[in-house]
């Protein structure tokens, strides 16, 4: 009979009726505590979701520190198009990275208006007066309730469950990881293993009234968790908290018997008048399930989340660093020494607009070119090539990026002999790097790299772009430099002949006939590769960052054989497919 005191009346057997009268003594999250909300839902994220490496950052919303005290709702109806969005991320508590950005300019105005054939309307911005709010959301299903902080400036998705308190979000979500709250949430979880916390069950949850001391206790503990979280992903690409890499990669274990500890537990437990004996009964449960997952990782739980494929090869995660150092993505300066970086914004501070790692300038905006006393000259226009000898060869300046961060090439080159079994670096960047890096910039099943191998078919020649300067200049610069290195391949054509004319003239005939039939195949690749890189300059499509990675690339795909992606999206965009997109325009001759 006390059961029917509980909400939906669950037969939570393995607790008494004087637990039931504790925990209906205390009044429910909401309305008092707070709201819990599903956010919104585009019908279209191919469209409407961006990884947030993808946009141009002048078109993301900030922190208001850098705009002069102005919100997202302003900055979005005065040129920013792009909101971070809770919808992915790891099963982990006090801090989920966010990776991906929304379209909601001007209020949503494109997703508002996004109707079928029939004029029926396929997104759902519900709840929208909740949007930029400080909360927290949660793992859907998992053995306890994993709540982590998400920080203003921030939509909620359909997918991500929020939590929007009305007082102090520490508290609301240090109450929302005790014990206490997923004892009580699993009455209503559906199954033993991996219980399904809805928005209903988390708006029901008892909240006790846990005073001053208490409160500032829990807050002092949330702002350190997040800060150790924090420092996890700031060794790691592709997350906004990037510094630099570490060798080693970061523990994110927890313990999944109490995020709080022993005395923050005891603490929340009498402040709900629970005593020893009621909250051991109140417990049962949820400990029996950590006990019957044995070793199980939470994480394997939650089958919603598409979570970053992290490279565990220090090769991968190095080379990548020092990639984004000669192209200017990232401060070699803060890469040597991270206590340059930027100090992190408190736990439900909006995110910042750029990794603390990235090269800016005077003006805090990504580097578009060399700032003065930088160690490094970086390429302006974008683009670096593979080609030995020359001012921009990829592997040079790689090379170069090594010696500024470490003082010399030891680290890279034991990298090398121990994951390659001593390939080059130039072997390396021409053939493996690539495929690393597609799997690390790419989010579930929106694949955006931001580092372009355009090759020859023999891969005997390439140029290299960095996505976040795509532009038509930049076109141009690819052609000129196919141009260039076309004309010396005819050189050497023309100088080899010679020296087979002359045979005996210091190298064998076979090595000179080898060397010849090399250069001359070199030369019609290139010749090739000239004109379909000069056919796309002059089409008069200006790159938008706006249509997103693949869909920029699918113009470029016969110089683009490393991404196989872009060849069906080209072939949709051929058919009709994404009209939105400014590179659509260009269809019939793409």
């Amino acid at each position: 009979g006390s059961l029917r005191a509980l909400d939906g009346e669950p037969i939570v057997y393995w607790i008494g009726p004087s637990d039931v009268t504790t925990l209906r003594s205390h009044p429910p999250f909401e309305p008092g505590a707070g709201v819990v909300r599903q956010g919104l839902a585009t019908g279209d994220d191919f469209r409407f979701v961006r990884a947030w490496w993808e946009i141009a950052p002048a078109r993301a919303t900030r922190s208001p520190a850098y705009t002069g005290g102005q919100d997202a709702k302003t900055q979005l109806n005065t040129g920013a198009r792009w909101a971070p969005i809770v919808k992915a991320g790891a099963s982990q508590p006090w801090y989920s990275p966010n990776l991906l950005v929304v379209d909601w300019q001007r209020d949503g105005e494109r997703l508002r208006s996004f109707t079928d054939a029939a004029g029926k309307l396929r997104s759902r911005p519900q709840n929208t007066d909740q949007y930029f709010k400080p909360g927290f959301s949660w793992t859907r299903r998992a053995p306890r309730l994993v709540p982590y902080v998400v920080p203003a400036g921030c939509i909620p998705s359909v997918s991500r469950y929020q939590a929007f308190p009305v007082g102090d979000p520490y508290e609301a979500v240090a109450v929302a990881a005790s014990n206490v709250a997923s004892a009580y949430l699993r009455f209503y979880g559906e199954k033993f293993l991996w219980p399904n916390f809805l928005v209903d069950n988390v708006k029901s949850l008892p909240m006790a009234d846990v005073g001053d001391q208490l409160r500032k206790r829990m807050a002092s503990f949330v702002e350190a968790q997040v800060e150790l979280r924090r420092q996890a992903f700031q060794d790691v690409e592709p997350f906004r908290e990037f510094i630099s890499p570490r060798k080693v990669p970061p523990d994110l274990a927890w313990e999944p018997f109490s995020l709080l500890g022993e005395d923050l537990e005891g603490s929340i437990a009498e402040v709900y008048g629970l005593s020893d004996a009621a909250y051991g009964r109140l417990v049962r449960d949820l400990h029996e399930a950590l006990v019957a997952l044995g070793n199980r990782p939470v994480d394997d739980i939650d089958d919603e989340d598409e979570v970053v494929q992290t490279s565990t090869s220090w090769l991968d995660r190095l080379v990548s660093y020092l990639v984004g150092v000669a192209f200017g993505r990232w401060d070699v300066r803060i890469g040597a020494d991270p206590s340059l970086a930027p100090q992190p914004a408190a736990a439900f501070d909006p995110p910042p607009h750029v990794p603390p790692g990235m090269l800016l300038d005077e003006a805090l905006e990504p580097a578009r070119r060399t700032p003065n006393a930088y160690p490094l000259e970086i390429p302006e226009i974008g683009c670096l090539l593979e080609q030995p000898g020359h001012s921009w060869d990829l592997e040079s300046r790689v090379r170069a990026a090594t010696h500024a961060l470490f003082g010399g090439d030891a680290e890279l080159n034991e990298a090398l002999s121990t994951e390659t079994k001593r390939l080059s670096l130039a072997r390396y960047l021409s053939g493996a790097f690539f495929k690393a890096h597609l799997n690390t910039y790419s989010q579930g099943r929106r694949r955006s790299p931001i580092y372009w191998q355009l090759q020859v078919p023999s891969k005997n020649w390439g140029v290299w772009l960095y996505y976040p300067k795509l532009s038509r200049e930049m076109l141009f610069a690819v052609v000129a430099g196919a141009e260039q290195r076309l004309r010396l391949a005819e050189q050497q054509v023309n100088h080899l002949q010679r020296e087979a004319e002359s045979a005996g003239a210091g190298r064998k005939v076979s090595e000179i006939a080898l060397a010849l039939d090399n250069e001359r195949k070199l030369a019609v690749e290139l010749a090739a590769f000239r004109t379909e890189a000069e056919r796309i300059a002059n089409l008069g499509w200006e790159p938008d960052l706006d249509d997103g990675a693949v869909l920029n690339a699918a113009p470029l795909v016969n110089l683009f054989p490393a991404w196989k992606d872009a060849v069906a999206y080209r072939k949709e965009l051929r058919a009709g497919k994404y009209s939105w997109a400014t590179v659509a325009r260009f269809a019939d001759q793409l």
